[in-house]
């Protein structure tokens, strides 16, 4: 997922897939970031990675 975000760094898309992965491996900060960058870049998930936000707290 990082080497997708890293690739095309624009696309918000691989941001938040990564940031979903993230979560669940139990890094929450780092997820965080990610997310909002997903919601940065506009990607096609941007609402869902808002609710994942909001469930970080």
């Amino acid at each position: 997922m990082k080497r997708g975000a890293a690739l095309d760094p624009r696309n918000g898309e691989p941001y938040h897939w990564l940031g979903m992965v993230l979560m669940r491996m139990g890094h929450p900060d780092e997820a965080r970031i990610t997310l909002r960058r997903s919601i940065e870049l506009g990607s096609p998930h941007a609402e869902q990675s808002r609710s994942l936000l909001a469930s970080l707290g």
